[in-house]
């Protein structure tokens, strides 16, 4: 029997949790959740304009140093390794740009 690509993984039986936000154009941390192993986050499909993800320095622009990981409207992130939520920022190109992250642990 062929052996399966799926390779599904143990949590420590804790599924996670979601929440929600919005962002202005001023970068805002994610809130802590410690013990958190993955995360996405996806824009809401009513925005206006994108939400950019980074670190904590982050702009709402394409600068190669400076710059987030784009989500147009509508758009998810992958699956992105972390420790805690807490590790990402977010920033909006305009005020009042809604997102929602999933988390693992």
């Amino acid at each position: 029997m062929a052996s399966s690509a799926i390779q599904y993984f143990n949590f420590n039986g804790n599924a996670g949790g979601h929440f929600g936000g919005t962002v202005g154009t001023s970068q805002a941390q994610l809130p802590s959740n410690p013990g958190t192993r993955m995360v996405m986050i996806k824009a809401d499909p009513a925005n206006t304009d994108n939400i950019f993800l980074g670190k904590t320095g982050l702009t709402a622009d394409f600068n190669a140093t400076t710059g987030g990981f784009p989500l147009d409207a509508g758009q998810e992130s992958p699956w992105m390794p972390v420790k805690n939520t807490n590790e990402l920022f977010v920033i909006g190109g305009a005020a009042s740009q809604n997102y929602s992250v999933l988390y693992l642990q």
